[in-house]
């Protein structure tokens, strides 16, 4: 019997992408529950860590964690793959996370610390201007011209600096095991999931 999975976020893309992406790939049906930002302050209290997104399974406790429903996802396609041994849909060179094959896994997991990395690399250009206290700037003091100069200066200098320095080395990835996609597989991994969410993201 089929598992009744729900995975609740807000309706943007923002770290449940890579899963909702990887559900589609997997071929695996779930509910993709979106909340509206002022139903949040209401919810939170309820929901453990206070954060999104969370995964009910079966109307189970709510599992929390990106990356591991992520992972997690990439499990069930390969565990559902092997129900259907006899027939034509389970083909290894398609799964998302073949647990089974540690050297696969080793890429994929190699290939998400770089992308890991560059996302956090990312962070403090983002977070700044909400948590001013954080990097050391008085409270309101993004709000004034001098504020807004500085996050556009931070940011700047990561598109000029830092975001070429990890290009390189996902560019390194690919030319290293001549594929693709960035753990040298046929067809997309978690980690592919990941990277075009958040490389996405400065396209709009």
């Amino acid at each position: 019997s089929m598992e009744k999975i729900k995975l609740t976020y807000f309706n943007i893309e923002g770290v449940a992408e890579p899963i909702r992406l990887a559900f589609a790939l997997a071929g695996i049906e779930y509910e993709d529950e979106r909340i509206a930002f002022d139903q949040w302050k209401d919810m939170k209290p309820k929901m453990p860590f206070g954060q999104l997104p969370v995964l009910t399974i079966n109307d189970g406790p709510m599992q929390t964690q990106s990356m591991a429903m992520l992972r997690w996802v990439g499990m069930m396609q390969q565990q559902q793959q092997q129900k259907q041994q006899s027939s034509s849909h389970s083909d290894k060179s398609s799964l998302l996370y073949p647990v089974n094959d540690p050297a696969a896994v080793y890429k994929i997991e190699e290939a998400m610390g770089v992308v890991e990395d560059l996302r956090k690399s990312w962070t403090p250009c983002l977070a700044m201007g909400r948590a001013p206290l954080t990097y050391g700037h008085p409270e309101g003091f993004f709000d004034t011209a001098d504020g807004q100069a500085r996050i556009q200066q931070v940011r700047e200098l990561w598109v000029r600096e830092t975001f070429p320095l990890y290009a390189q080395q996902l560019q390194g990835l690919l030319a290293k095991y001549n594929g693709q996609w960035l753990a040298s597989t046929e067809a997309p991994t978690i980690v592919d999931c990941v990277a075009v969410v958040f490389l996405r993201g400065f396209t709009k």
